[in-house]
């Protein structure tokens, strides 16, 4: 009879590893290379960025406030972390597709399309909430989180503190917006269903608003009405491609 040696069904086994290694690999590096190459090209858009984000700075009284370098280098190191943070945007069709494809190797056709679809939703989401925050809440709670106290104490703003506050803060809303994608995805695993969310809509509200004042630093009402009111649209909106599926 005959036998398999251990050498042979050693290197059989080892062989499908090897294969995830190397694929692995391959979609590393051209993730990181993507996302080298559009920081590259995002440093061109770093001080346009910087001075649009100068430029909200609010007015206190006659007089405009400005910001202060105050050591050598600020504003080019925070131009090479808005540099990163649009290359990763940049680079993000690439490596988002490059990482669903390693983990999500065996979709058929149709999964494909459904993925794609979330992919898209998802970036459109976010982009969405990058705009909402630039125009709406980041100048309000600019207004409110600069002007409380102008008229005791005089205000001075590091250029470094000043721009990682304002990426920060768009940055969380465009994370947030993509609520719509995990509410689809918890119905979709059976976790959570659309009569679930309408029968507890006192509950959903209150936790809608609960997020929005954990992502407005400023806590004034206007900033947590403008995040609250559009996440709870947002929400509500999610329950109709659900009640369509039967989720």
């Amino acid at each position: 009879m005959p036998t398999t040696s251990p050498t042979t069904t050693t290197a059989h086994e080892a062989q499908p590893l090897t294969a995830h290694l190397d694929e692995l690999r391959y979609r590393l590096l051209i993730s990181v290379a993507a996302i080298v190459l559009a920081t590259l090209g995002g440093f061109y858009t770093a001080k346009p960025i910087i001075a649009w984000l100068v430029a909200q700075t609010p007015a206190l009284g006659e007089q405009t406030l400005s910001l202060a370098q105050l050591a050598p280098g600020d504003t080019l190191f925070t131009a090479v972390k808005i540099a990163f943070v649009v290359g990763l945007m940049v680079a993000s069709p690439i490596w988002l597709f490059h990482t669903l494809r390693f983990v999500l190797p065996g979709l058929v056709g149709k999964e494909k399309v459904a993925l794609m679809g979330v992919c898209i939703t998802g970036g459109g989401l976010f982009l969405f909430g990058l705009w909402f925050g630039a125009t709406l809440v980041l100048p309000t709670t600019l207004a409110f989180l600069v002007g409380y106290g102008a008229d005791i104490v005089t205000t001075q703003l590091a250029i470094g503190h000043y721009i990682g506050f304002c990426i920060s803060l768009l940055l969380l809303l465009g994370l947030a917006f993509e609520l719509p994608l995990v509410i689809w995805g918890l119905a979709a695993l059976g976790v959570l269903k659309s009569s679930h969310l309408l029968a507890k809509w006192r509950e959903t509200i209150l936790g809608i608003f609960i997020l929005a004042a954990v992502l407005t630093p400023s806590q004034d009402p206007a900033s947590l009405m403008l995040v609250g009111g559009m996440l709870a649209a947002l929400v509500g909106l999610s329950v109709i491609p659900m009640k369509l599926l039967g989720k």
